[in-house]
């Protein structure tokens, strides 16, 4: 296997990070949101080889990058901490494909 490829042959996101590439087509019902742990993929969940600030998700124990929606990592606090938040949307590819984002709000 070559670097920065998966068993298959695939290119692995440019963060570096190891993803699922078995196609199970993991999705979401978009009419129902899923609450997960949202953070910045470089400074909170330290992805190899990511160079700038990028919003992740952890679904179901795996972390995802967020593409699609947006939701800015450095402005919204999550390269300082992880926080609460809600997705809707599909993995794909893996990354995580997001129809809507949104950070729970303070207490």
């Amino acid at each position: 296997m070559m670097d920065g490829m998966t068993p298959e042959g695939e290119e692995l996101p440019s963060c570096g990070m190891m993803v699922d590439t078995s196609g199970s087509g993991y999705s979401m019902d978009s009419a129902v949101a899923k609450n997960v742990e949202v953070g910045c993929g470089k400074c909170a969940y330290g992805f190899r080889g990511t160079r700038e600030c990028a919003t992740a998700a952890k679904i179901d124990g795996k972390v995802y990058l967020v593409v699609g929606a947006e939701l800015e990592a450095g402005a919204n606090g999550l390269c300082e901490s992880v926080k609460q938040g809600t997705v809707e949307g599909e993995l794909m590819g893996g990354k995580f494909v997001a129809t809507a984002i949104q950070l729970a709000s303070a207490q």
